[in-house]
């Protein structure tokens, strides 16, 4: 009696399972699935209807890890539904082999999802989204991360795409510098906040630019870019020598959180002018070391209402 053909479900688990027990690579697993997709032309819905049922009730022996990460080897645009699903997943690698998968798609509705992800809930969802964003598409990512990151309305949403700027190297740096120049006072803050993590990254150079910007912030009554704006400065230490008057004169700002950040600033700036106009400033009733949140209300701050 002839053997009856595998299912397609079958033809899947079956691919998983050698996987699984090492009997073929993954790589080796991409070929078998995307002839399984050739097989299947006519069928491709059913395809990633049955692969994405897997990855909500994976068989035994099978993990969801490697159907994903099959799944991103793959670069098969049939597949790019599920990783999108992946992308979104609580691992946090799975999220990024997802993101990578999407990033090597390369298509445009790869790259669309991925912006669509900048404002997801989840922080990993949205630093991978950023990160891929910039490194699969160069300056592309950088301007799409900035307009629909880093101009978003909530400011754990602007911190994660300001960080991800940082850390895709010069193109986003620039992009990010630039930010200090314009009037949008919550870009401004998180970009701040970002460089305060990499202090290291800002030169001297770029010092007057951060000066122009706490003007800015203070004009704008902003309170939340000027503590940033101050944090990032006292970061830099000895390289805002010749602008720690810019600083001193918030000392006496009418907003108290403002004028302790000000104050640990100049601290920890610590040249010799930092110094001296230290011990000529009239001692506050407390002045203590303030840890700001990047998640700071903007409602609990008067000056931004």
């Amino acid at each position: 009696m002839a053997e009856q053909p595998k299912s397609l479900r079958d033809q899947i688990v079956t691919m998983f399972l050698k996987i699984a027990a090492r009997t073929i690579s993954r790589e080796e697993g991409t070929l078998l699935l995307n002839d399984i997709v050739r097989g299947n032309i006519n069928n491709k819905i059913e395809v990633v209807r049955t692969i994405l049922d897997l990855c909500q009730k994976p068989p035994k022996d099978i993990y969801v890890k490697t159907v994903f990460h099959t799944i991103a080897l793959a670069k098969n645009p049939v597949f790019t539904k599920i990783l999108e699903v992946g992308l979104e997943h609580k691992n946090e690698e799975i999220s990024i082999v997802c993101a990578d998968g999407l990033a090597n798609l390369g298509n445009d509705e790869a790259r669309d999802s991925l912006t669509q992800h900048l404002t997801n809930d989840s922080y990993h969802v949205r630093k991978a989204s950023g990160d891929v964003l910039i490194k699969g598409w160069g300056r592309m990512g950088v301007k799409l991360v900035v307009a629909n990151g880093l101009s978003h309305p909530e400011t754990y949403y602007r911190y994660t795409a300001a960080l991800s700027l940082v850390r895709s190297g010069k193109a986003g740096v620039s992009a990010l510098l630039e930010v200090f120049v314009s009037t949008n006072m919550n870009a401004i803050q998180s970009a701040a906040d970002a460089f305060s993590e990499f202090e290291n990254v800002v030169g001297k150079e770029e010092v007057p630019k951060l000066a122009h910007a706490l003007e800015a912030a203070v004009a704008n009554k902003h309170s939340n870019a000027v503590i940033a704006l101050l944090k990032l400065l006292g970061a830099m230490k000895g390289k805002v020598s010749g602008f720690e008057e810019h600083i001193a004169v918030l000392m006496d700002y009418n907003y108290e959180p403002v004028r302790i950040a000000a104050h640990n600033a100049l601290a920890s700036i610590a040249t010799e002018k930092a110094n001296q106009l230290l011990s000529i400033e009239k001692a506050p009733d407390k002045v203590e070391s303030t840890e700001f949140s990047i998640g700071g209300s903007e409602q609990e701050d008067y000056w931004t209402k």
